[in-house]
């Protein structure tokens, strides 16, 4: 009962903030806001006269790679085959050469359409007698591959040879894309992707239909028309140097977009892959909501739970029951701060926990300062790992802990963060976005927890810039590294402050879906951050907010917290961070 009451208190509190007001009253005006699909396409993508000056624009430039598109094209409907073609042939770059992987024998429909391509243009190939196989996708320095019925966008080629002019060391190249009606004449769904992302990568094959640099395929022996498509971007993306995003709708699928689920040829693929990275015993499945799941085992390394608290027994008691009851993972300890409690029942259930041997109760007098806290607990830990967590959170599902190891374990990671849950079932963290609201948010808050939109899915691995030191784990070695949290950060700012340096040695910041925590915000910090922690906050991430967050979508609104098209009305990551500062600048 007394969680049933919590669940609309949850949201009532939410919407009483100044920032919970703003937002609610933007839901309900959301559908006079709203900008459909065919409206962004208008706005957004080339008209004629812009592609006409692309043409002149391709010749001059300093580099002209040519680029190869593949078709597969084994029993494809003419119809289709010929619209594939078509979008080739349409390209505002003219550098390219189009073959159609068609081994005989062949329909006589796909003969007479092949053999009047190759008449009008001299760069469509057909694959078979009377013409060269196709060596790794063919000639050109750089190859896609390109299901029959799929389209390119007419700019695709262009977008790409004006990138390799600005990065000539990429290479991989990909870049948003959108389903396709069966009959062609419609577009939606689109499928809007972060800069390169190795862990979303094993969630989502979005380099399905990149691409790919000759000389990379040769490496793999790989070749791009017979390939698992996952397979291949797996391999090429262990040995490239350097992956690079265009951050446009390109490519148009008949299939729809995302990409269909795994088969069992991905799964045996993404294992395969993990081999390959030193990941012994790793196992791929697709669990609910028909997303991957990869496991592997976790090794005995120990936890150190860290747990800032002052007064709030029923938060306490509540988290550390989840934590007994609910973690399979048997090595682990737990350190409760103590930030200077008074009331008696606190002080009496603290005598309690005295008796287990896994708690510790460590007296950190004075002022509240997250950040100290946190630092006090991680000096006296015993553990490899660090868990900061915060303790008005429940564990949700057996295996959290395990499912957080795993990734913490591995030597290019610097820290992991959870799905972490409001009372009411929604999302309350899956990742943090720099540029969100201004400065720094939780994206996907108050989603559903299984949502699917046109940033993919809540339910995939992706990596992050910062993940909320509300459920935080990293090993010890990186925490030392980094120096801990700066303590200058008294409530809030200093998780993201720290994971940032983290991602700045190299490291990756993960979240993973699969360690669930229930969390009702704001009993451990407050809900009130201090201006001073605002104003360094800015002073500290203001050029990563100008530049962009790489694992965001620079076509995206920086305003709603649930991925959109932006609004109208909507302001851009540099007004918003403006309008941030001069509001703390008058505090």
């Amino acid at each position: 009962m007394i969680r049933e009451l919590r669940r609309p208190l949850a949201r009532w509190r939410l919407i009483w903030t100044r920032e919970g007001r703003l937002a609610f009253v933007r839901h309900l005006l959301g559908p006079l806001l709203a900008v459909g699909y065919r409206t962004w396409i208008a706005r957004n993508e080339p008209a004629g006269a812009d592609l006409a000056r692309q043409r002149v624009d391709a010749r001059a430039m300093p580099y002209r790679p040519v680029f190869t598109v593949v078709i597969p094209a084994e029993d494809a409907p003419p119809a289709l085959l010929d619209a594939s073609i078509r979008s080739a042939v349409d390209q505002s770059y003219d550098r390219w050469e189009l073959r159609v992987a068609a081994r005989p024998p062949r329909s006589a429909e796909v003969e007479r359409l092949a053999a009047a391509w190759v008449e009008k243009d001299a760069r469509v190939h057909i694959d078979g007698a009377g013409a060269s196989p196709i060596p790794f996708g063919g000639a050109g320095e750089f190859v896609a591959r390109l299901a029959a019925g799929d389209t390119l966008a007419p700019n695709a080629l262009f977008e790409a040879a004006r990138l390799l002019n600005e990065h000539r060391g990429a290479e991989i190249i990909y870049f948003d894309e959108d389903a396709l009606s069966a009959d062609g004449r419609t577009r939606s769904s689109p499928f809007f992707k972060p800069g390169w992302s190795p862990e979303m990568l094993l969630s989502v094959n979005y380099l399905a239909h990149a691409l790919i640099k000759r000389t990379l395929l040769e490496d793999i022996g790989l070749d791009v028309a017979r390939a698992g498509p996952w397979d291949l971007a797996l391999r090429c993306s262990e040995r490239t140097r350097e992956i690079r995003r265009i951050a446009r709708v390109l490519y148009h699928s008949r299939a729809g977009a995302p990409p269909a689920p795994p088969g069992p040829e991905d799964l045996r693929a993404l294992e395969a892959h993990c081999r390959r990275q030193g990941i012994a015993g790793a196992r791929a499945a697709v669990v609910p909501p028909g997303v991957v799941r990869l496991t592997w085992p976790a090794g005995d390394r120990h936890v150190s739970i860290i747990i800032p608290n002052k007064d709030r027994e029923p938060f306490l008691r509540r988290c550390l029951t989840s934590l007994l009851r609910h973690t399979g993972y048997p090595r682990f300890e737990i350190l409760i701060v103590d930030t200077g409690s008074t009331d008696e029942a606190t002080r009496r259930y603290y005598a309690d926990l005295a008796r287990d041997g896994r708690i510790r109760i460590l007296e950190h007098p004075g002022p509240f300062n997250f950040s100290a806290a946190n630092n006090a607990g991680a000096r006296e830990a015993t553990g490899d790992l660090l868990l900061f967590l915060n303790n008005d959170t429940e564990a949700l599902n057996q295996d959290w802990l395990e499912e957080m190891v795993r990734w913490a374990d591995r030597r290019e990671i610097g820290a992991v963060g959870a799905k972490l849950l409001y009372p009411d079932g929604t999302i309350q963290h899956a990742g943090i976005v720099v540029g969100l609201r201004g400065l720094a948010h939780h994206i996907y808050r108050q989603a559903g927890e299984t949502r699917v939109d046109l940033f993919g899915s809540v339910d995939w691995y992706r990596d992050y810039l910062a993940v909320t030191g509300a459920c935080l784990m990293m090993r010890r070695q990186v925490f030392d590294e980094v120096g801990g949290f700066d303590e200058r950060y008294r409530i809030a700012y200093s998780d993201i402050e720290m994971c940032l340096r983290i991602h700045g040695r190299g490291y990756r910041i993960v979240y993973t879906p699969f360690a669930r925590l229930r969390h009702d915000e704001g009993a451990t910090r407050g809900g009130v951050y201090p201006p001073s922690d605002t104003r360094r906050a800015l002073a500290h991430m203001g050029g990563l907010v100008a530049s962009g967050d790489p694992y965001f979508h620079p076509g995206l609104s920086h305003e709603s917290l649930l991925p959109a098209l932006p609004r109208r009305g909507d302001r851009p990551r540099d007004v918003l961070f403006k309008r941030h500062l001069a509001r703390t600048s008058a505090t």
